[in-house]
């Protein structure tokens, strides 16, 4: 369980990057 909560807190690039994705949706 320890090793899923290390992976999460190592993601937070596929998350801006879904971010940065809607955005260009959105401005799309």
């Amino acid at each position: 369980v320890p090793n899923k909560q290390k992976f999460r807190g190592s993601r937070p690039c596929p998350l801006r990057f879904k971010s940065k994705s809607v955005k260009e949706s959105r401005s799309n």
